[in-house]
């Protein structure tokens, strides 16, 4: 038994070590940004409001949505707060949104800088959506990554869509 528990462990390890060397770097150098995303992952930029999505690839035939994070830039007053885009942030989710649910909300960082996330659910059409969301504020625009999956697949992808979110890097202006 323990045997078996020793390799299954360290063939997860090598597939985990695989994942890692198995990363691509996005940048767009107009808005000063890198992402490292999965290697088999698409990319899609400027669709729907995004700057850039990175959508997995299907799982089967059938398979009808597919995961993906993306990125979307909106230009903010000014005067803006975090704590004033969250506010904005929830009014607007709340109409776009069917039977947005919030799950859990929290403080934390992107890219260096103070941020928010949350966790929600709702319907899109005829999908059944889970989401991971992080927004922070910088040089007058908001950064909203969001994460999104069908409820059944949420937790599969959770840890692959946090380290695509998690290294997010600004750059400097050159």
């Amino acid at each position: 038994m323990i045997k078996k528990l020793l390799t299954l462990f360290f063939t997860l390890g090598i597939c985990l070590t695989s994942y890692a060397e198995e990363l691509s770097t996005y940048s767009n150098e107009a808005e000063k940004i890198k992402f490292q995303y999965p290697s088999n992952w698409a990319i899609k930029e400027n669709q729907m409001g995004s700057l850039v999505a990175f959508v997995s690839p299907r799982e089967s035939e059938s398979d009808s949505f597919m995961e993906n994070v993306n990125l979307l830039l909106e230009n903010t007053p000014p005067d803006t707060s975090l704590e004033k885009y969250n506010s904005y942030g929830l009014e607007m989710l709340k109409k776009v949104v069917t039977d947005f649910n919030i799950i859990e909300s929290n403080d934390t960082t992107l890219g260096g800088l103070p941020a928010s996330n949350m966790i929600y659910t709702g319907r899109m059409g005829e999908f059944n959506l889970k989401y991971f969301q992080v927004w922070t504020l910088k040089d007058g625009k908001a950064y909203v990554c969001t994460y999104t999956a069908d409820q059944k697949s949420f937790d599969k992808y959770l840890p692959v869509a946090k380290n695509v979110i998690d290294s997010l890097k600004f750059s400097s202006a050159s």
